[in-house]
This record gives structure tokens, sequence and C-alpha cells, in this order.
């Protein structure tokens, strides 16, 4: 049996009530004692256990790390992503006494960051990096994300159906540092959906697969975006027509995991067959970027599937 494994009796108290004991060891490692609350999470088949809200979320706030080697060889900006992301409102970064001479180019990357709200340095070696709390919930930074990324393919749009006076390098580069922005926003949802699963996962808006699902379509977004910019010149009814398609997929599949909307979502798959239609097409052309553009269009197509299907069936689990 596991460590973390015990059997306990079911008691009567009173006249039909029904107790259980938790572990004392467990209780003693929470900080909790009599007349303490816990949350009871009912998981359909079993129950779930959890210290107050306010007492998990603190040891889930902070996390740590020594640059050591391995950690020196990863650029710094990706090891704070990873903390952002994954919730953690401050990381602890210890520097070792044998890179001490790397302190001020640290500390510059560090203030760079733009996700760090503050930082400061300790005598010890130590560097915290504050990234502050959440503004609004998960639901509704996605939906404004739909937004920006609505107004980002509308803009691609205007650039593709004016044609003239658009100069291609100029449009590549703002539809480049727009789709940055939307990245950014992405990381918000993803932050936000991983700190909710971590207290009540069964209660969370969103699931953490299905928005890193999202997260990725985002890149692909930017790729796909340079290139119908470019196929645009010499397939211009194809390209706008890909783009209308991409506004609707996102719309329905986006809207749809933010409000939970079942109907939305079923709507964005309709959409998303489409899609691949013409991608499979594109696929068997001898043109390298219109072959490229159809890889890059299936890809795409089959991340937002994916998130959709994972907040489906996450949804079917919990009925």
């Amino acid at each position: 049996m596991s460590m973390g494994v015990t059997k306990r009796r079911i008691q009567r108290l009173g006249g039909s009530s029904l107790i259980v004991t938790i572990p004392k060891t467990w209780a003693k490692k929470m900080g909790l004692g009599v007349g303490d609350q816990v949350v009871v999470v009912d998981e359909g088949d079993h129950l779930k256990i959890l210290p107050p809200e306010t007492r998990y979320s603190e040891k889930a706030v902070s996390t740590s790390i020594r640059l050591v080697s391995f950690a020196r060889e990863i650029p710094l900006d990706k090891l704070l992503d990873c903390a952002y992301i994954n919730g953690f409102n401050r990381l602890s970064i210890q520097i070792p006494v044998s890179h001490i001479n790397d302190t001020d180019k640290i500390v510059r990357q560090v203030s760079s960051y733009p996700k760090a709200s503050s930082f400061s340095f300790k005598h010890d070696n130590q560097l915290i990096v504050e990234f502050g709390a959440l503004t609004e919930t998960p639901s509704r930074a996605l939906k404004n994300y739909n937004s920006k990324a609505q107004e980002i393919l509308e803009m691609l749009h205007d650039y593709i159906s004016s044609g003239k006076g658009v100069n291609p390098e100029e449009a590549a580069t703002r539809l480049d540092e727009e789709l940055r922005k939307l990245e950014n926003l992405i990381d918000m949802v993803e932050r936000g959906s991983i700190k909710e699963s971590l207290v009540i996962p069964s209660q969370a808006e969103l699931r953490p697969p299905s928005v890193a699902m999202v997260r990725a379509s985002t890149r692909v977004l930017r790729l796909l975006a340079k290139d119908l910019l470019g196929y645009s010149r010499t397939g211009k009814k194809k390209a706008l027509e890909i783009i209308s398609l991409l506004k609707n997929l996102y719309s329905e599949a986006i809207g749809g995991m933010a409000s939970n909307s079942g109907r939305r979502m079923a709507n964005a798959l309709e959409v998303s067959h489409k899609l691949h239609a013409i991608a499979s097409s594109m696929l068997e052309s001898r043109n390298n970027l219109e072959a490229r553009l159809g890889a890059y269009l299936n890809t795409f197509i089959n991340l937002v599937e994916m998130a959709i299907t994972g907040s489906v069936c996450m949804s079917l689990r919990e009925r």
C-alpha cells in the first residue's frame, strides 16, 4: 500500500450524521487544528479533501531555482516564463558564489522581463522576482484574447484585400508585433487556468491542457499570417477565403471554450472540416509556398481541434 493511502472507518455522529477522521500527520503538515475548516470536493466516485483555499494557495504561490549548470544553459527568460505560466507569484533565484560575477547580467535580464512587476536583490545572493496577482478570471482573459485575435485577422484581411499601397514587409512586421501581444495574452490565460486547477480542479473554468493547445496555435498563427501575405500575391481570393474561415473558427472555438458552449465548439468543428479540405489540396501543390501554407494550416487546425476536444471531454467527464 502507498504511504499516501490509508483506510478509515466511517463512524456515526448523533442520529444520522456520518464522519471520517483525517490523518493527524496530514493535518499537522497543513497546519490544521480543531475548529478549522477544510474544502470537501465531490469528484463523483470519490471525495477530495483540501485545506482552506488561502493556505493551499500560499503553498503554491512561490518557487525557487538555483542557477547551477543546467539552469545556466537555459535562457533566463524561458525560466521566468515557466514560473509565470505555471501560476507562481514569486520566483527566488539563488546565484551560487561560483557565478557571482554574472549577477549584473542576471539583474539586467530580470529587469527587462515584461511580465515581472518588481524584483529585489537579497544579501545572500538571492534575487526575488514578483509577478503579481491576476486581475481577471481565465475566462475573461480568454475572451480578451479572442477579441484581439479577431482584430489581427481582420487587419490581415484588410492588408490583403486593399492590395495597392500596402508595403508587404511593413505589414508583416506590424502583424508580427500584434501577434506577439496575442502570445502575452494567452500566457495570462494559461497562468490563470493553472492557478485555478491547483485549488479545486473540478471547478476550474478552463482546462490547462486545452489552453496549452491554444497557446501553441498562436505560435503557428504567426507563421500562417506571414505566408498568407506572401501567398496573396498570386492567390488573393483563396487567401481571403482562408482568413474568413480562420476568423470563424477562432471565434467559435475560443468563444465556446470561454463560455463553455458546446454549440459554439461544435460550430467550430464544422468550420475546421472546410479548412482541412483546403489545406489538403494545398499540400498537393508543386508550389513550395502553397504547400508550406497548407502544412501550417493543417497544424493550426489540429491544435484548435485538440483544444476543443479537451474542453468537451472534461465537461462530459464532470457530468
